[in-house]
């Protein structure tokens, strides 16, 4: 801890706590080593039953023991809670829980459904617990990450990113095994699950793909999609479980594409835009297409960064900062001062080691990028024009025929991967 931090972590926790107060119903749970809940600010304590039942929580505790970045874990009706560890010398001392709360929060109808086929014991609870529920916090998935960082800051004095947290979305049917601690006849689940080692060999494949920036991934790409795309649900809400899924897969796959070099100071504002888009979509066909969209630019950037491994560092640094800012207007002016080179000393140095003109790189890493949005999205090409700083889209067509051998939309209609 920082030697000017005096509070302690329960009183920084308790300061989070009040913080959290004015933004809505937050509670904060405490567990031990052994998962016995110490104290909590909620006063209906089935919501802890829930998570507790569950079982994400068994592979909870188990991370806890060996890991300590953040966990955040999902439960029926897309319920969402967050871990923070609190290690000692001898190992974890406590768990802290945040949550839960939601990312979209399910109509009644949708609730009642889980409950249906239940034992009249659980009948009887159920409208004061949807009641409780429907109270609950709704934000979107990148909110409850910042909040899950701020606590892990609160218990641990350590900043992280969103790419450190760990998700897991296992299987979970908590509430027809909640009960009320009687011997009830559960109700048949008969959902089909993916095998968990082929769902894993498959997000391998797929980060692998990203982290060596391999161009031919789309020709495996089906195959791994088939895996990940079976009967498996994390919640009632097709959307919802779209969103979570394609959440874990953008944070993996920043990962992996700085683990192939590329700058973090690239990779952290797309993945957090990636996230906001998804959390805003409103259909499982536009979150399927911003995953496609992340996933080629990412493994697009690792390649390009490959490429790099020759050039000095200021001229990797202007490489990067170009194509952190596709969609931004750039010139040879700014980039020398950025550097600190004169205009005419940068653009000498550049043409010597990239073997092109800085408005040429420009004009590739643009149309690069157009190529990525006619595979992966609808936007029309007049959008992806505009988008991309072209002007005219006669300009852009030309540009795009002459650096890639067709015009933009025989391109589209030959690449399409969705």
């Amino acid at each position: 801890m920082p030697g000017e931090n005096t509070m302690t972590i329960d009183e920084r926790i308790g300061l989070f706590t009040e913080l959290l107060s004015c933004q809505g119903e937050y509670y904060l749970w405490s567990y031990d080593a052994e998962g016995n809940l110490l104290s909590t600010n909620c006063s209906y304590l089935y919501l802890d039953i829930i998570l507790r039942r569950a079982n994400c929580y068994q592979e909870l505790l188990e991370y806890a023991r060996t890991e300590s970045m953040p966990m955040i874990i999902s439960a029926s009706f897309g319920l969402l809670w967050g871990a923070v560890m609190e290690r000692e010398e001898e190992g974890l001392r406590r768990i802290h829980v945040i949550g839960p709360a939601f990312t979209q929060l399910p109509d009644r109808k949708e609730m009642e459904s889980v409950l249906r086929g239940i034992s009249p014991a659980v009948r009887r609870w159920s409208p004061k617990l949807i009641r409780r529920l429907e109270a609950l916090p709704v934000v979107t998935f990148a909110n409850f990450c910042q909040r899950v960082l701020m606590l892990h800051y609160c218990v641990n004095a350590e900043h992280v990113q969103i790419s450190d947290i760990t998700l897991n979305t296992g299987i979970i049917d908590v509430l027809s095994r909640a009960g009320n601690g009687e011997d009830e006849e559960e109700a048949p689940d008969t959902r089909e699950l993916p095998d968990r080692n082929r769902v894993y060999r498959a997000e391998q494949a797929l980060l692998t793909f990203v982290r060596q920036g391999d161009l031919q991934y789309k020709e495996a790409l089906s195959g791994i999609a088939s895996v990940f795309n079976g009967k498996q649900k994390l919640s009632q809400s097709s959307l919802q479980h779209s969103k979570l899924s394609q959440v874990i897969i953008i944070a993996l796959a920043s990962r992996a594409a700085i683990e192939g070099g590329v700058s973090p100071e690239i990779i952290y504002p797309r993945m957090d835009a990636y996230i906001q888009d998804v959390d805003n979509a409103k259909a499982a066909p536009a979150i399927t297409e911003i995953g496609m969209t992340m996933l080629d630019d990412f493994i697009h950037l690792v390649h390009a960064r490959q490429m790099q491994d020759n050039y000095s560092k200021p001229i990797r640094s202007c490489c990067d900062y170009i194509e952190a800012n596709l969609e931004a207007r750039l010139s040879i002016q700014d980039l020398a001062s950025r550097i600190g080179y004169t205009d005419y000393y940068l653009s000498r140095k550049f043409k010597n080691e990239t073997g092109m003109s800085i408005n040429d790189y420009i004009k590739h890493a643009r149309i690069r990028r157009a190529q990525t949005l006619l595979t992966t999205t609808d936007l029309s090409i007049q959008e992806i024009t505009d988008k991309l700083g072209f002007g005219a889209r006669s300009f852009f067509a030309e540009t795009f025929k002459q650096i890639v051998g067709v015009p933009p939309a025989q391109w589209r209609n030959e690449n399409k991967v969705i």
